[in-house]
């Protein structure tokens, strides 16, 4: 991809210099002409901390050789991974009418840029999509037609982009959720009763300040608007852990090219593929890692592994 980029991208950054080392070099292969940095401060009394912080933004500042207009929100101090994500994305949406959000722990294969920037101009009037995702559905599922891309009501923020129109409904502290129970919102969109119990469990402990987060709330407001996600077939976006193996990042997921060759003819939901996803997140051991990074020992038994 020779030509500069032109959908603006915001990057979310906070103390993992070698997850975004390895960003910043697929950022300097597209070029992009407006690139927005956002990134939340160290935490208190955190050495290191105060050393992987300041290393990340000087990766980000460096290297720089083509024309790009720069924008950056440099936190001096830690808002949290809620406060400090959602405030930077709306910092983002109210300089961009429409863009594409990547985390420092998301590497995108090169096609992930086109898929969005095509897809953004595509249904950019079309109220129904909410957002576009980099992850596909899960790996057993199988598309029973040849389109490149379907939609699901389950979002994924592994990589995704949007518009202002819908970032501007997003409900941080869940205000709506009273309301969004009683118009049995969550029932239409799911049948099963357990998926339902999935989210609403979620949506209360995000609602009493249980949970420090800010996706689930995304998902809340999609839900909410009935909103619907496009997930391409192949995975455009990896996912990287924080274990690492001889030095080296693990990597999570796998990428595959894509190019846009086929548009699904109906802007809907695909209920299989829904299903899937949904099976997949309320799966034992996706609840079971929940749990435990609820209560902390998930991180300690990463450490542990990291250090063996």
């Amino acid at each position: 991809m020779n030509k500069v980029f032109e959908t603006p991208i915001l990057l979310l950054l906070f103390n993992r210099p070698e997850e975004t080392a390895l960003l910043w070099e697929k950022i300097k292969e597209i070029k992009p002409k407006n690139l927005y940095i956002a990134a939340d401060g160290p935490r208190p009394q955190n050495q290191d901390d105060q050393k992987n912080c300041a290393t990340t933004r000087k990766i980000i500042t460096e290297g720089i050789n083509w024309d790009c207009k720069l924008h950056f929100l440099f936190r001096d101090e830690n808002l949290g991974c809620g406060v400090a994500i959602q405030s930077a994305i709306s910092w983002f949406f109210e300089q961009a009418p429409e863009g594409i959000i990547l985390e420092d722990d998301c590497l995108p294969h090169e096609d992930f840029f086109d898929f969005c920037e095509k897809l953004l101009e595509r249904y950019r009037n079309e109220k129904k999509v909410f957002m576009i995702s980099g992850s596909c559905t899960p790996g057993n599922f199988q598309m029973t037609t040849s389109d490149d891309y379907l939609f699901t009501y389950v979002p994924s923020a592994w990589g995704w982009a949007t518009w202002r129109r819908s970032w501007n409904k997003y409900d941080f502290g869940l205000a709506e959720l009273d309301n969004f129970e009683k118009e049995k919102i969550i029932v239409d969109l799911f049948p099963q009763k357990k998926h339902q119990q999935y989210w609403l469990n979620f949506f209360h402990e995000i609602k009493n300040k249980k949970i420090n987060n800010w996706d689930y709330q995304l998902a809340f407001t999609s839900f909410k608007e009935r909103g619907l996600c496009i997930r391409p077939k192949n995975n455009l976006v990896q996912n990287l852990g924080t274990t690492t193996i001889n030095g080296k990042i693990k990597s999570i997921q796998t990428t595959s090219p894509l190019r846009i060759n086929k548009h699904p003819i109906e802007v809907a939901e695909n209920k299989q593929a829904d299903e899937a996803i949904m099976k997949e997140l309320t799966a034992p051991l996706h609840q079971l890692k929940f749990i435990l990074k609820k209560i902390g020992i998930f991180y300690i038994l990463k450490n542990i592994h990291k250090n063996l």
